[in-house]
């Protein structure tokens, strides 16, 4: 299962060094988390805190 969050285009403009030597290309900032393993599904409440918080 894959997992995405925020993700943004990042401008040459917004870096410092473009002004220096304009050596800057435009990049793409995101987040994202690869999860393996067997789906559970949790109906204890005091089952599900254990798991999370170990």
């Amino acid at each position: 299962m894959i997992f995405t969050g925020e993700d943004a285009y990042v401008s040459p403009s917004f870096y410092p060094s473009k002004a220096e030597h304009g050596k800057v290309v435009p990049t793409w900032n995101y987040v994202a988390v690869h999860a393996y393993g067997q789906p559970e599904v949790f109906s204890d409440p005091e089952r599900l805190l254990k798991v999370v918080g170990a």
